[in-house]
Order: C-alpha cells, then structure tokens, then sequence
C-alpha cells in the first residue's frame, strides 16, 4: 500500500480489546515491512502506533531519522523517546514494537522494545504502563491510533500483529526481515557497506569529528574517544560555575513573561546596584555571569539603534545623562571589576515585534516578510560608527533586526563570553517567525570568536531539565545527524535533549551518526520558584544545603551549573539570597579546598593540573593504580576528573579503599568526564585507596583522585 501522509492508514479494531479504557494492559507485538518516499516532507509520520500508547515514527521534519516511544499514564502529551535507525526509501525496512505490562488493569511498569530489521533499536524503554485513548483504542500501521494527521509519506509492504506471553525474540516475528547481521548484538551495515569498511588510520582529536557512512561500530567508539574541546568551551568547562541574572521589566511588572506591550516608563529602577551583584556572586564563588538584555517580552537593557523600546525610552536613562542608563554597560563594566566573565542572554522571542495592535515595536517577529539582502551592520540616519568589516546575508525583517543586535552587544561592550539563546517562544503556533540561526552562529563566530553560543548552538547545550540535576552518566561528546557546518546542534542530536542517554555506547552504534561533536551539558535553575524576582518568594530561596547538592548534580555530573540569581525592585540581590550565595560558597571552599589525599612522593591523580593524568600501561582500556597516604585520611567525598583535553573515554570505574585486610568498594559508577562528584553513605578511613578503569572507548586519561570530608 502506498501511503501520501495526512490521515491515510490502517487501523484495526482488536476483537478482544487491548485497553481497559485507560491503560494499555495487553502484551502487544506488531509489525510492518515499510518503506520511506524519497524526499517527502515528513512531519511526526507514524510507522507503528498501539492504541494510541507507543509509536515508532519520524522525528517532526526529519527526512530520516525516526524514533519509538510510549506516553505517560496521566499525561499523554508526555513521552519518552530514544531515536531508532534510519528508515530506507531504497529498500524496505522491518519495524516491530514489542510491549509488555506487567498487570493486567491499572498502573504498573511497562517495557517497551523496538527491532530494526531484527536488530533491536538502542535501549528498551521502561516506564509506568502506557496511556490509551479510550475512543481509539486500535492498533495503526502508518499512522496514529484513531483519526490524526500523521500518515506515513511512504509504502507498507506487509503487516502483522498479535498479543504474546513470556519473553519476544525475532523468532517470533512473523514477516521476513532483511538480512540483519545481528546475531552477535551488531547493527547491520548500511547498504552498499559490504566491501567497504569505512574509514582507517589515526584519528585526529578535533571538537568536530564526521563519521563514514561505512565506518563500523569501533571506529565510530575510536572517533568518539578522540572528539575534544576547543578552547573556549575548556576554559568554560573550568569555570565550574555561572551565574544567570534576570532582570528588566518583568522585574517591575512581577511576571514571568511579559508579552511586549509593557509601556518603557514602567521600567525606573531606584538603586541600581550591579557591584552589589557582583560580589553577592563572588561570595558564591561564582566565575561567570549573564544578564537577561532582552527577555521574551523584547525590552531592551541598552540603548539599541533598532528600537525604541529600550532604556533609552524610559525615565532612568534621563535623556543620555545617567552614567548607568545603559545597563548592559554598567553590568559588564561591574563584572569585570569583579573579575567575572561575561554573557549576555538576548531572547530570540520577541513580544515588543509582534504585529498586533498595542505592541511597542515595529512589527518584525513573524510578519512573513521576504528575505532581501543585509548589511550587518546595518547603519543607521546619524551612525557614528565606521566598521572596518561588514558582513552580508539574506534575511527577512526580524532576523535582520536581531543580528544587528547581536552585532552591537557583540562589539560594543569588549569580550563577551557566553552568548545565551533559549528556545521559549510564547508566541508559538500564533505569530510563527523563522529564526536564521546559520546565519546567526556564522555573524557571533565572526565578530565574538570567543564567546560560547549556548543552548540553541554550536558550543554548550541544555542538559534537558531546569532542576540542575544531570544524568548519572553525562557525555560531553554527542552524536549528530545532518551537516556540521550548519552549527545547529540541538536540532542535528540523534535523541532529543531530553533523553535519559544521549551518547553511550549503545546510542553511538545503534544510530550511526553523521558526526560527533564536543557539546557538553550546563544545568540551569533558580535560586527561587521563578526566574524573575517576586516579593512573594522571599520565604523559598533554596537553602545552602540544597545549592550544595545541586552543586554535585551538576558540576559534580560533568557539567556546569547556571544558578539564576534575580536582583529585587530595589534593584539589589535580595539578602536571602545573598545569604544562601555566601554560606554556599563558604562550604564549597571548606569542603573541595584541600584533597585529603596527599601520597608522598607526589601522584598525578593529586598534583591539581588538569593535562597531568594516570593511565593504563600498553594503551590498554583498563587497569588500576594503588595511591598511599602517609597518614590514615577519613572522607565522605571522592572526586574524579578526566584529562579532558584528550577526550572522554571512561564508561565503568570503581575506587576501592584497604581497609586492613581486603579492599572494599565505596564507588562504582560509569562516566567521569570534566568531574564527578560522589557522596558516600559514611565517613571512611583508609591509608590505601584503588582506582579501577574498569572500560573505556580509549586509554583514558584520569588526571584526578580526591578525598574530601564535609565540614
């Protein structure tokens, strides 16, 4: 059958029925021989659907990559995700779905397991029993459960379904596979593969490494142990921690998210006081901050050549005479002061450019206009500037605007460290405006060659929740699909941002990416409930206590964390959070300050120097080493860095401690990465302590072994 998408399908009403009206509670596996159309548009196109509880499906505007899942039992816009292998348009493809509940009425657990061409697809995914929408409780193939918009733009060549008991294996399917290669647990190869073994020879350590079609599942292991920071993400890595500051009219207007038509008289601070902020943020111990320049709202914090709704329009800016009208100014100038780096947050949203009546801007976000050539910068009647270098793009009014923005804060205010690009938009589904963010990284590379392009790009990435806390295993080194040079990190990752693994061995050859690239994970969360300072939260500024575990989620799991810290009306850090700010830093300082492990005759798992690191003998993947303590030490912390400088490439370790007689383990985990961070139940007290690599894609290179004692 072939299939032109939209809410063409089959569908098949079990006569025993495979829901109670509410949870899937029928082992189900079913299966399809499919085939892709070449070049078609695809858009959430379904393969597979259960009763409206699990799919296997393309990704929302991906000509290939495809992914399974099944939707929470409350909520069913909520699902879990891991992207599955390409679908073919040369050839057809066998797609089953495996699912089994453990009860038969009601909630309980659920797995849920995809095979591709017999191959099973990444990881089984485990979670509550599946939702079912009771008015479509039918198996699809080639589209959704029930009547929806996501047929599958391609052709079905056979189907099969049935209920099961015990385990399921590709014996039991019922249609013929092609030839899969998997009896050994090894995905098949690509077409055409057969005679071709991919690339060979030494691979060179790069932030950006691509991967042959042909290349095998080692090689893909050996590029990715090589994939390394550049050095701006390196010295951000170090930085540990990052401070975010949202302020501006939100501020005054006690929202969250204003829409745009907020009046710029509303914006009159009294006390502006950044060096106040600065050294609440220093107690912290805090190395870097980034302020909100234009919230979603679209007000401005300097005064732009592009926009009246800035400062520049409001009472504080005193026409041009307050030294601290320009806030962005004021900001940077404290920070450096301070000693901070500096990052500016600017909200590709933009309420202020709506085209609807009572907005204060000029209409540019979403008013579908053409694109027409673009001098960036683009001056202005009385311009005093006189740029040495121009650059040029084709874009529609709203991204015109907005890299002109970018142009100024990027070159006016000396180096900008981080440049923050978030993907909220409010405004989503009513005023739809493309965002040219090629363009975009290609214009900040250029001009802030410097600066991280964070969350939306190329350099640093969301860690998928706003709680700080990162995953147990946490990757910096992630595979992609689609163009590097296109810079468009977060829409290339194989699996959503989101997803509980992004990057483990099984990730990397089930999915054989396009590239690998180093984009390592920053943990956002606020000091309060909001992101914006309201009066009301006073009372629920987290506690020291807190922002010292947060400290482990995030710093401690290979990433860096960002802490919101908003300044109050009065234009100041409020004193709970200055107060939770200092305590915080103090027992950061008094816990990590000193490693209680100090062997005589020195250690480079102790020395302090990142590129200064253990390994293996013989380039072997795993091994041990024995470090001695003059004296007996007792800790309840140990800590563990990766020379990340020559890659990530722990999967498994262990430290074990003498305890006169045999060694004990304390720790046994995966990934190490930048730093790892682990709590133990109770103090312990060892002269002896082991570290075992137990597996790594590549000799690693551990530059770190410490022993710390809460204070």
């Amino acid at each position: 059958m072939t299939l032109g998408g939209g809410g063409q399908g089959i569908t098949y009403s079990p006569r025993e029925p495979v829901s109670d009206g509410k949870y899937l509670t029928k082992n189900i596996l079913s299966e399809a021989l499919g085939r892709r159309a070449a070049g078609a548009k695809l858009d959430f196109d379904t393969v597979l659907s259960l009763a409206g509880g699990g799919y296997y499906r393309y990704r929302s505007g991906s000509q290939n990559v495809t992914q399974f899942g099944m939707y929470g039992p409350e909520a069913p816009w909520y699902e879990q995700q891991q992207d599955g292998p390409d679908l073919s348009s040369d050839a057809y493809t066998h797609v089953a779905l495996a699912y089994s509940t453990t009860g038969t009425t009601g909630p309980g657990v659920a797995r849920l397991t995809a095979y591709i061409n017999g191959c099973q697809a990444g990881t089984a995914l485990v979670n509550q029993v599946a939702a079912a929408d009771a008015a479509k409780g039918v198996l699809a193939f080639g589209n959704d459960a029930g009547t929806r918009n996501r047929g599958l733009h391609g052709s079905l060549d056979g189907i099969a379904v049935a209920t099961y008991t015990g385990a399921v294996t590709p014996d039991d399917f019922q249609l013929t596979a092609p030839g899969s290669g998997c009896g050994d647990g090894t995905p098949p190869l690509p077409p055409g593969c057969e005679d071709d073994p991919g690339t060979s020879g030494p691979v060179t350590p790069s932030s950006v490494i691509t991967v042959a079609t042909c290349d095998r599942p080692d090689r893909i292991l050996e590029k990715a142990a090589h994939v390394v920071p550049d050095a701006k993400q390196l010295a951000w890595q170090q930085k540990e921690l990052t401070a975010f500051v949202h302020y501006g009219m939100n501020t005054f207007t006690d929202k969250e998210w204003g829409d745009g038509t907020e009046a710029e008289s509303v914006y009159n601070p009294t006390g502006l006081d950044p060096d106040q902020w600065m050294a609440s943020l220093k107690a912290g111990g805090f190395k870097q901050v980034i302020l909100t320049v234009k919230h979603h709202d679209g007000f401005l914090l300097y005064p732009s050549r592009y926009s009246d709704h800035s400062v520049k329009k409001s009472p504080w800016w005193q026409g041009g005479a307050n030294p601290k009208g320009d806030v962005f100014g004021a900001f940077v100038k404290a920070a450096r002061s301070a000693g901070l780096g500096v990052g500016v947050h600017l909200s590709p949203a933009d309420g202020a450019e709506i085209p609807a009546a009572g907005h204060r801007g000029k209409g540019r976000f979403g008013n579908n206009s053409a694109k027409k050539t673009v001098t960036i910068p683009t001056l202005v009647d009385g311009d005093d500037r006189t740029p040495a270098t121009t650059y040029t793009y084709r874009a529609d009014d709203y991204n015109a605007y907005f890299m002109n923005q970018l142009y100024e804060l990027l070159t006016q205010y000396g180096q900008i460290d981080e440049v923050w690009l978030d993907g909220a938009n409010p405004w989503a589904g009513q005023h739809n405006q493309p965002y040219q963010t090629t363009d975009w990284y290609d214009l900040i590379g250029k001009v802030a060659p410097h600066a991280n392009v964070a969350i939306n790009g190329p350099d640093i990435r969301w860690v998928g929740t706003e709680t700080a806390s990162g995953r147990d295993d946490e990757w910096s080194v992630i595979p992609f699909k689609g163009d590097p040079a296109s810079r468009n990190r977060d829409d290339d990752m194989v699996v959503p941002p989101e997803s509980d693994d992004l990057a483990s061995r099984d990730v990397l050859t089930a999915h054989h990416p396009d590239y690998l690239a180093w984009y390592p994970a920053e943990s956002d969360v606020s000091i309060r409930p909001g992101w914006f300072w309201h009066a009301s939260q006073d009372s629920q500024v987290k506690t020291p206590a807190k922002l010292l575990d947060l400290y482990r989620t995030s710093v401690g799991r290979n990433s860096v964390l960002l802490l919101n810290v908003p300044p109050n009306r009065a234009d100041r850090i409020s004193d709970p959070d200055t107060a939770a700010l200092a305590s915080f830093g103090q027992t950061v300082r008094a816990t990590y300050g000193t490693n209680l492990l100090v062997p005589s005759g020195g250690s480079p798992l102790t020395d302090e120097e990142l590129t200064s690191a253990w390994s293996p003998a013989g380039d072997a993947r795993s091994g041990e080493v024995v470090v001695e303590s003059p004296q007996p030490v007792t800790f309840d912390r140990v800590v563990l860095q990766e020379d990340i400088t020559r890659g990530q490439r722990v999967e498994s370790f262990t430290v074990d401690v003498w305890d006169g007689t045999a060694w004990k383990t304390v720790v046994q985990a995966g990934t190490i990465g930048y730093k790892r961070i682990e709590h133990l139940g109770a103090p312990v007290t060892t002269s002896k302590v082991r570290l075992r690599a137990l597996g790594a894609r590549a000799n690693p290179h551990v530059a770190k072994l410490g022993l710390y004692k809460a204070s």
